[in-house]
């Protein structure tokens, strides 16, 4: 008998995942179809739990581009209600909320907060990217990856921004991440900054 470790079981599942993955989209969903070759065999089901009857789970989904617009978070609730997650980090637009300096609409961001904690989802918020307003030669509408750092103009509106964010959010948003991806370079425009000039 072969021993199974944690990485053949681990693949095995993947494995099957794929498989399934397949069978369901190519119309023939069949129980064997995806253990077929791994020498699994089926023992149960385990059914879906909607959100808001999950107590707690570590699992998340990105729930990003919110800033520009890439897709209607209106579409997602009900699919998003049945798959059990309890968190979506949520990319929160400086540029798409402070259009007007020092004027800030959190209207659609409000929306994306409330339908979240509706159906049992904590957003977590990222604050990342920059704004035109105070970065003016960022190509995108959103200047992503512009960081507020070259000028004392661009600081000080970063800070009235996540203090007004953050004030405006305590009651519903609990947990926030500093930036995007911060270990690439790409994400540091106009220059990557240097912790000796800082």
């Amino acid at each position: 008998m072969s021993r199974t470790t944690r990485r053949s079981f681990i693949g095995g599942c993947l494995g099957a995942a794929a498989a399934a993955g397949t069978a369901w989209s190519s119309g023939r969903a069949e129980e064997s179809d995806a253990f077929a070759g791994f020498r699994m065999e089926a023992v149960g089901k385990v059914g879906p739990r909607p959100s808001i009857d999950v107590a707690a789970s570590p699992l998340s989904v990105g729930f990003e581009t919110l800033d520009r617009e890439m897709f209607d978070p209106g579409r997602t609730y009900g699919p998003l209600s049945l798959l059990g997650v309890k968190w979506a980090r949520a990319q929160t637009g400086w540029a798409r909320t402070e259009r007007a300096k020092g004027e800030y609409d959190f209207a659609w961001l409000d929306s994306v907060v409330d339908s979240l904690l509706k159906i049992g989802i904590k957003p977590w918020f990222n604050l990342g990217y920059g704004n035109r307003l105070y970065t003016p030669d960022a190509p995108g509408v959103s200047a992503v990856g512009w960081a507020p750092l070259n000028s004392d103009e661009a600081k000080q509106g970063w800070v009235a921004y996540t203090r007004a964010i953050a004030e405006h959010f305590a009651d519903r948003v609990k947990h926030w991440e500093i930036w995007n991806e911060p270990n690439i370079g790409n994400f540091w425009k106009r220059k990557k900054p240097s912790p000796a000039s800082r």
